[in-house]
């Protein structure tokens, strides 16, 4: 897998359920599609991409073969997820659950991780309760981050999706995430603000 230096990737809104999108993290929870706007050739307009940063990522290759990317790998950087759960924490977590989904594996979820770190701009998500956007998703391995407030919410930065997603692999996962894609990790993390992030397994 290859990481991106996303400086140029910024989250703009997210667009009403449609057709082809996947299905909800949980029963009851309803799923909106990721928006991104892309400086795909520098200094021209932005391209507006829809999906996880996987897929705009792809989007952008099909656009622009030659878009320049930071020279960085998420595989050599998954030492340094660990580091992203005491960093700029703006919220107070609350209750968190293990193994309350399918497993995903730890090795893409840690590079799911490393991606969010990289994006730059402000997560929005619309009214809850319960409205998730899958964020990351990669070898049937998923990041959702799910809203229960009951207006629409705005994240000061997308290290804190990374940051609940690492409280839920240091608290959940079966094995060690930096070894290989073997281990094996699912479960949510809730806030005080009444916003959660969800790691478990999915289609990508």
């Amino acid at each position: 897998m290859v990481s991106v230096g996303l400086v140029l990737f910024v989250l703009t809104a997210f667009t009403i359920t449609g057709f082809g999108l996947p299905n909800p993290p949980k029963d009851g929870y309803g799923v909106e599609e990721l928006s991104w706007k892309v400086e795909v050739f520098p200094g021209q307009a932005h391209h507006v991409l829809n999906g996880t940063i996987q897929h705009v990522y792809n989007q952008v290759m099909e656009i622009n073969p030659g878009f320049q990317l930071k020279p960085n790998s998420a595989v050599k950087k998954r030492q340094d997820a660990s580091r992203v759960s005491p960093l700029k924490k703006r919220q107070t977590l609350t209750n968190y659950y293990c193994d309350n989904f399918p497993p995903a594996q730890c090795g893409p979820i840690a590079d799911g991780i490393n991606y969010l770190i990289g994006v730059s701009g402000q997560p929005v998500n619309g009214p809850g309760p319960g409205n998730c956007g899958q964020v990351s998703c990669s070898y049937d391995s998923a990041i959702w981050w799910c809203n229960d407030n009951p207006t629409t919410y705005t994240l000061a930065s997308f290290i804190d999706i990374a940051a609940l997603a690492q409280d839920v692999v240091n608290d959940c996962a079966y094995g060690d995430c930096l070894v290989s894609f073997a281990p094996t990790v699912a479960g949510q993390q809730f806030t005080d603000q009444d916003w959660n992030v969800i790691v478990r397994n999915g289609i990508c």
